[in-house]
């Protein structure tokens, strides 16, 4: 924003003198608070920055730990239902080795029965065998004495024939005997080997229950062995769960702790800003007051609000800016390129119609800095002189045109306050309230209601004046504007902040540079330019013409009236 111009000054008395350097050393002091505060305000913000960081890490660290917890909670608690089905499986495994074992047992009392009667069977077969031989012997020897009576019969004759047929036939049977206990002593033999494989199998059987008895035994103590411990670990699953569960729950606390502490950390940050913020709107507020007091402004000339394209050469560098005010004995330049150019760093500006002029630069602001101009007596300072007399006369009909709209609504207030239409507390009332739900922030006071009849027709009738001006409007001394032009008095619209930015500018406090150095001017006129904010990322670049308005005696505020500018 370009520094102002404003009404020649007043040269100071010595009275004057002395407030002026009060006012030097208060300016001094101010500043000097303000670099401390600075200071502070930056370390704090880097101590915020780094609890926030340490937090942060906290924070996401805590958030792992509660994700771990809560999977290792799930882990425990599979862990406890497979162990449950487990401990179930190992029960009826039990069971199941119960139940073999019992069978095993009758399966070798079976066995020890069968070989018993294998025994006896094959003592049967045995006593069958001694029978059917003595049988055989017997048929033997029945068939020797057949043949002795056959040959006995022979020697007999006719009378030994008929003993002779009965010898016949018995030896016919003894024969016949003896083919049957041959046969019969087959079939024993038959079966005593059949009885032996029996036997031999009985005892393999009983051998191998025997074997598998104690294998069985092993198996019944490895499933109790397992069962006890298969209790065990569910036990610990159990008490594992629990514990997950209980540091799962600690974490939550922790991290809704954390959550605390950013939180808190961040209302600290937030405070920290807003209390640099304020104490660089007291500066700033302070500092503007006292250079609009006529003791307190320390400069030789007068600043007229330009946009001169100028270069900055110190050097061998050159930064491209541009002229954003200028006097006979000095310019604001306009730039971000601002690293290493300190208060004192020497140079030249080349601006361009004007020319090359030694300076200094004497201050440093955001984007700009304050140039002093050293070799005055120049052709270049003298086509800054021609320059800087042809704006005044280009801007004298704004000029007065201004004045004359302040003196014309002081006189309007002035007759309000005499037939009691609006009361002297009603008019320099400060007490700002909030009105809801606005954005930007809208205010209400005491004078609001009474001020619309008053000063709105006056400010259209001034706006009708000039086709280039955009607005007319009043403000009091702390930037606030009750009443402003019909087309920006819209009601804001909930949520379109872009929108009411344009179009909702009455009842606001603009008390940026901007505004209150209109708003404290105490000189018959100022002159400054600056970059309108209308929303949504627009900006106008207007040139402002502002007055002064005093009420019985009291300053009140100003008439701001703005122009497009080219």
């Amino acid at each position: 924003m370009a520094e102002p111009a404003s009404a020649p000054r007043r040269e100071a008395t010595d009275g004057q003198g002395d407030i002026a350097r009060l006012f030097e050393l208060i300016e001094s002091d101010l500043k000097r608070s303000s670099r401390r505060l600075d200071a502070a305000a930056e370390e704090m913000k880097v101590s915020v920055a780094r609890n926030m960081s340490t937090v942060s890490t906290i924070r996401r660290d805590t958030d792992e730990l509660v994700e771990d917890t809560a999977g290792a909670y799930d882990n425990a608690r599979r862990l406890a239902e497979t162990s449950a089905e487990l401990i179930q499986a190992n029960g009826e495994i039990g069971r199941q080795t119960e139940l073999s074992t019992s069978l095993i047992g009758e399966v070798e009392t079976v066995a020890d029965g069968v070989e018993r009667s294998m025994d006896s069977l094959r003592g049967a077969i045995e006593e069958i065998a001694k029978v059917v031989g003595l049988i055989a012997d017997v048929a033997q020897q029945t068939n020797l004495l057949a043949l002795n009576a056959t040959i006995e019969a022979a020697r007999a004759g006719a009378a030994g024939k008929g003993f002779s047929v009965v010898a016949g036939e018995v030896k016919a049977l003894s024969v016949q005997t003896q083919k049957a206990t041959e046969q019969v002593n087959a079939k024993i033999a038959h079966l005593q080997e059949a009885a032996g494989e029996s036997m031999r199998s009985v005892s393999q059987i009983i051998g191998i229950v025997g074997q598998i008895r104690p294998v069985f035994g092993f198996v019944a103590a490895a499933v109790d062995n397992q069962t006890r411990l298969t209790a065990e670990i569910d036990g610990v699953a159990t008490d594992t769960s629990g514990f997950a569960d209980r540091v799962a729950a600690k974490a939550r606390a922790i991290n809704g702790a954390m959550q605390t502490a950013v939180e808190m950390t961040r209302a600290v940050s937030k405070v920290s800003e807003v209390v640099n913020t304020s104490i660089h709107t007291i500066n700033r507020q302070l500092v503007t007051s006292l250079r609009q007091s006529p003791e307190g402004d320390r400069r030789r000339h007068d600043r007229w609000p330009v946009a001169i394209p100028a270069r900055l050469v110190v050097g061998n560098r050159v930064v491209d800016c541009r002229a954003g005010d200028l006097s006979l004995g000095g310019c604001l330049l306009e730039t971000a390129e601002t690293a290493g150019l300190l208060p004192g760093t020497h140079g030249a500006v080349d601006l361009d119609g004007i020319g090359r002029i030694e300076a200094t630069v004497v201050g440093r602001g955001e984007r700009a800095l304050h140039l002093r101009f050293d070799d005055a007596g120049t052709a270049a300072t003298e086509r800054v002189a021609a320059v800087l007399a042809e704006l005044e006369h280009q801007t004298r009909a704004e000029v007065e045109r201004v004045e004359a709209g302040a003196r014309e609504i002081a006189a309007v207030l002035a007759g309000a306050l005499a037939d009691g239409r609006l009361g002297v507390e009603t008019l320099f009332d400060t007490d700002y309230r909030p009105i809801p739900r606005t954005n930007p922030q809208q205010y209400d006071n005491r004078a609001v209601t009474a001020l619309l009849p008053l000063l709105q027709p006056v400010q259209e009738r001034l706006r009708a004046q000039s086709a280039r001006m955009s607005f007319a409007m009043c403000c009091d001394v702390n930037g606030y504007v009750p009443v402003h032009n019909v087309e920006y008095s819209k009601p804001q619209r909930e949520g379109e902040l872009d929108w009411n930015l344009a179009n909702s500018r009455d009842r606001r406090i603009f008390d940026d540079r901007a505004g209150l150095l209109a708003a404290r001017n105490r000189r018959p006129f100022l002159v400054q330019s600056y970059r309108r904010d209308m929303g949504g990322g627009r900006f106008v670049a207007i040139r402002e013409f502002d007055a002064p308005i005093e009420v019985v005696g009291r300053h009140w505020g100003a008439l701001r009236t703005g122009y497009l500018m080219a």
